[in-house]
């Protein structure tokens, strides 16, 4: 799938709009660009503004630069073209087989998935703490069948007796895998399904297909999370890059007020978790586009003010990572 039919797709569903031939999206009053990550050149912040009051987006996230010398802002990829169980750890080798050993993992067909996969979903919150969202089996459904009409989705199932026990479903847009998702029944856990999975899917598309990396997102400021050390064990690495940000006006006074760090003694996040979920990363974010280590210039506030909105729904299926 090319940039430009992943972007005609992604403007079924959210507001889509180009800054220099690159195109950007607007989910959850978030604007983030859909190009590759190391493919994007310094934009005009002018233009990002603009973008954002035609989506009526409250902050805008981007890096500029790739591979750069280590810093707080960072995507999570594996590149290595020889990559194989033998190039990991002792512990991970032992689990990565275990997993191959106890599962199968194999491609799934999209429509079969949107059918099935509900209760690997459901199953994959007795993980979270309340605040995350998620969706009925409707809207599962719903989004799923949505991400099939993609040419680029393929998603892959680990199985236990023939039972799907977990799954992880990618974007493949040119030559770069974006893991967009990723669930699994924590009672399974002793079999490595993960394991299993994230070994065959990132052997696959690295050593048999030739991609130039595999992704599972940026860093996570969300919730407290070990998936991404987890990542870092099988054989991804941390890939640092400048971070980018603009805020609106409401969205810099909100961040600006140190809410995010106040708020739970306030009671916030339990009076609307979501809402203070994204404040506190947002407040995360521009103070890691504020540092030396990121490269970047101050956080600039944007003409945009518009007023944060309630939390969405989950994207179900097709949650992006690290946000």
């Amino acid at each position: 799938m090319t940039l430009d039919e992943y972007a005609k797709h992604m403007a079924k569903m959210y507001p889509v709009v180009w800054i220099d031939g690159v195109p950007w999206r607007a989910t959850r009053r978030m604007l983030e660009p859909l190009a590759a990550p190391h493919t994007m050149k310094p934009v005009d912040r002018a233009k990002v503004r603009q973008a954002m009051r035609e989506t009526r987006a409250v902050l805008a996230r981007w890096n500029d630069a790739w591979d750069t010398a280590p810093g707080e802002w960072w995507w999570i990829c594996c590149d290595d073209r020889q990559y194989d169980v033998e190039r990991l750890s002792r512990n991970r080798r032992k689990t990565v087989r275990k997993g191959c050993r106890l599962n199968e993992v194999r491609l799934l067909d999209n429509l079969w998935f949107a059918e099935n996969a509900f209760e690997v979903y459901a199953a994959s919150y007795k993980r979270y703490d309340l605040g995350i969202d998620r969706v009925d089996r409707e809207g599962f459904v719903k989004g799923a069948l949505q991400a099939a009409e993609c040419k680029g989705r393929e998603t892959w199932g680990a199985f236990v007796d023939g039972k799907m026990i977990a799954y992880m479903s990618c974007l493949v847009v040119d030559d770069v895998v974006h893991v967009s998702s990723n669930k699994w029944d924590p009672d399974y856990g002793r079999v490595m399904p993960n394991d299993a999975l994230e070994y065959t899917l990132t052997r696959h598309y690295l050593v048999e297909r030739g991609v130039a990396y595999v992704t599972s997102g940026v860093r996570v400021l969300h919730h407290d999370t070990h998936t991404q050390d987890f990542d870092e064990s099988m054989g991804y690495r941390r890939v640092y890059c400048p971070l980018r940000v603009e805020l609106s006006p409401l969205a810099a006074l909100a961040v600006g007020s140190g809410l995010g760090r106040w708020g739970p003694y306030a009671g916030l996040a339990k009076v609307m978790p979501s809402l203070f979920l994204r404040l506190r990363a947002a407040s995360r974010l521009a103070a890691i586009a504020r540092s030396r280590s990121s490269g970047a210039a101050p956080v600039k506030v944007s003409a945009a003010g518009e007023t944060p909105g309630e939390a969405d729904a989950d994207d179900g299926p097709d949650a992006g990572a690290g946000s």
